[in-house]
C-alpha cells in the first residue's frame, strides 16, 4: 500500500472531483474510498490498459501485481508483495543496484531455474503489435526504463499476456434505458472490484461478452 500510493494509475477522486491521485489516503485506509482506478476495457482497450489488463503508462505496477493473482489463484505470485524484489531502503542511493535486491536473473531463477528468459516477462511489447492512438485493440503493454511489465504471465510464444476473457469481469451500468442485451450496458471493472460492487447489491458477471449470454 506504500509503493501503490504512486505506483497505482487513478481515475477520479471519490472526495474531490477534480483530484485523480490519492490525496488524503492514510495507510490501513482503502484506496476506493478516495479514488477510483483508472478503467480497464476488456477486449477493446484503451490508453492505460491493454485488452487483456496489462498496463502501459508509468505508475502501474501495483495494478499489474493486483491482476497476477487472479491470473494465476493459489501461485507464489498471488501472494508477492513489491518487497520480495524490491529494496524500498536504498532506492536512489545505491547505484550499483538502486532498486532490486538481487538482479532479475537471480530473484526468478530462485523458482524458474532454466525455464524462462526474466527479461520476456518484464517487456510488455515483446511478439504485440504496438499500440497507438485509436488502435487501442492490440494486447501490447510497455517496456523501458522504469517500466517495465510487473504481470508475470507469459502465453505458449513466449509473450507477456494478462487475464484471458473467461475471468474478464463487468458490472451492469445503472440509469434509464438499461438493457443487459446490449453491449454499451456493462462496465469493465477490475477483477478485484467486483466484491464491492456485489455488496452493493450491483449486477456483475465474470466471462467474456455478458451482453451475449442469457
Amino acid at each position: 500500500m506504500v509503493c501503490g500510493q504512486c505506483h497505482t494509475r487513478t481515475g477520479v477522486g471519490t472526495k474531490n472531483p477534480i483530484a485523480n491521485d490519492l490525496r488524503g489516503f492514510r495507510i490501513g485506509g482503502k484506496y476506493t474510498d478516495f479514488v477510483s482506478f483508472i478503467a480497464p476495457a476488456w477486449g477493446d482497450g484503451n490508453r492505460s490498459v491493454s485488452p487483456d489488463g496489462k498496463g502501459r503508462r508509468l505508475r502501474q505496477q501495483d495494478m499489474d501485481i493486483r491482476l497476477s493473482r487472479f491470473i494465476r489463484p493459489w501461485s507464489v505470485h498471488e501472494t508477492m508483495t513489491c518487497f520480495d524484489c524490491h529494496n524500498p531502503h536504498t532506492i536512489g542511493n545505491n547505484p550499483e543496484n538502486p532498486k532490486l535486491k538481487k538482479t532479475r536473473e537471480e530473484t526468478c531463477n530462485q523458482c524458474h531455474q532454466g525455464t524462462m528468459d526474466p527479461k520476456k516477462v518484464f517487456d510488455g511489447i515483446r511478439g504485440w503489435e504496438r499500440a497507438s492512438f485509436g488502435k487501442w485493440n492490440t494486447f501490447s503493454g510497455r517496456r523501458g526504463a522504469g517500466m517495465e511489465q510487473h504481470i508475470f504471465n507469459l502465453d505458449s510464444q513466449g509473450r507477456a499476456f494478462g487475464l484471458t476473457p473467461d475471468k474478464y469481469t463487468w458490472v451492469l451500468r445503472t440509469g434509464t434505458n438499461i438493457d443487459p442485451t446490449l453491449k454499451q450496458s456493462w462496465q469493465s471493472i477490475w477483477p478485484w472490484e467486483k466484491a464491492d460492487y456485489d455488496l452493493k447489491g450491483r449486477t456483475t458477471f465474470t466471462g467474456a461478452d455478458p451482453w451475449k449470454k442469457p
